[in-house]
């Protein structure tokens, strides 16, 4: 401006005023920060700000007791207790955040259609009353008639039948666990088709050796390692040996805790020998 003007001088007035204004210029700087850190112990932010592996936050001394930090306050957290710190995250009023973990829920496992239902043929006479139990033989006479079905048809009318009251649940064995009894059961086996069957259409999701062992478990009785997570989202790992299969609920006997438990078919997560 002096060599622009008239003599080159200023005039008095002006040359006060960008003197003014120089003073000024500068006294309030902002920097770009995504959160701050405080502590009332300046070695501590002195030591947080000089680790080597809290480089990526790119710490700035704001002052002795405040730094600055270039990530998201989530990030910083994280960043901060991976190294063996303990902070507390606050909001942007200073008060403290409260963190709440995610609850832990079961998975919604997918379940398949109902298959549908084709009648069996059954002999007229002698049919039993809707308070007796059907004489097994005869049970088994109109399976064997009945057409020619794949294995989910067939477990579908074996169940159509239980829940009419022709038929009792399957038992594996009636002898206590651990033990080999000899008493008669009054309840049938169930095939190992209709096993099959069962485990093929409630647990899908196991591979196809750990559903050959689990149905081998079912029909013979013999104790097998189950990993299963419960309705609560809780997983355990139990050896049990089957009792009894009803529909896509399996009742055995708990090595784990010592009693009878009901197992959902769905609920196995894996199958493994003892």
């Amino acid at each position: 401006m002096r060599e622009v003007a008239a003599g080159g001088a200023l005039p008095q007035v002006l040359e006060y005023l960008l003197a003014d204004v120089a003073r000024q210029h500068g006294a309030v700087r902002v920097r770009a920060v995504r959160c701050v850190l405080r502590a009332d112990d300046p070695a501590l932010l002195a030591e947080i700000a000089g680790a080597r592996a809290l480089r990526p936050l790119r710490l700035a001394v704001l002052a002795p007791t405040v730094l600055g930090s270039a990530r998201p306050v989530d990030e910083t957290l994280a960043a901060l207790r991976g190294q063996g710190y303990a902070p507390v995250g606050e909001d942007d009023s200073g008060a403290t955040a409260i963190e709440r973990s995610a609850r832990l829920r079961a998975p919604v496992r997918p379940r398949l259609p109902a298959p549908t239902r084709r009648a069996i043929p059954r002999p007229a006479a002698g049919r039993p009353g809707p308070d007796a139990p059907a004489d097994p033989r005869t049970l088994a006479a109109a399976l064997l008639a009945a057409p020619e079905l794949d294995p989910i048809e067939r477990l579908a009318e074996v169940i159509s039948l239980r829940s009419r009251g022709d038929a009792q649940p399957w038992t594996v064995t009636a002898g206590s666990p651990g033990e080999d009894s000899l008493a008669p059961s009054p309840r049938q086996a169930p095939p190992p088709s209709a096993v099959a069957a069962a485990i093929d259409l409630h647990a899908p999701h196991l591979s196809g050796a750990e559903q050959a062992l689990l149905a081998d478990s079912i029909t013979g009785g013999t104790a097998v390692r189950i990993s299963y997570t419960n309705a609560g989202g809780r997983s355990s790992a139990r050896v049990v040996e089957p009792i009894e299969l009803d529909r896509h609920l399996l009742t055995a006997w708990c090595h784990l805790r010592d009693e009878e438990r009901m197992f959902a078919l769905d609920r196995i997560d894996a199958v493994t020998r003892v």
